[in-house]
């Protein structure tokens, strides 16, 4: 996770009391921050996604995924999400309004559409266990 720029830059969220909350946070102990993702990261990630969209067992996962990403998203690119989702029987891809790559540490009014989405999968899939 990029961190320690100026907030006006940031790619990570509109709300400047998280961000640099996470800033002290992570200027405090930098064991936390994460860094930049290994060459062995990103081998697998490619080799995952390449087996996610072509895969035949994707297609058979018959329990509700939703998968949401961030509208105003800079750091990647959710082309791959979208076609996984594409895949699955009950995949909904969602896109979160106006929100940069930390969905969840976004405003709250960003965040309400996720937390709204959240609780419409919980009911979904706790309306078809009863």
């Amino acid at each position: 996770m990029p961190f320690g720029g100026p907030f006006e830059t940031n790619p990570l969220t509109h709300d400047r009391r998280r961000y640099e909350r996470n800033n002290a946070q992570l200027a405090a102990n930098n064991d936390l921050a994460l860094g930049s993702p290994t060459w062995g990261w990103l081998d697998f990630a490619f080799k995952a996604t390449a087996w996610l969209k072509t895969a035949p067992q994707v297609t058979k996962i018959d329990i509700p995924v939703w998968a949401l990403g961030a509208e105003q998203e800079k750091l990647v690119d959710n082309t791959d999400q979208i076609l996984v989702m594409a895949r699955l029987p009950q995949g909904r891809w969602l896109e979160v309004p106006g929100s940069y790559h930390e969905v969840l540490q976004e405003t709250d009014d960003i965040r309400a559409f996720f937390w709204r989405e959240f609780d419409a999968l919980a009911a979904q899939v706790t309306s078809r266990s009863a």
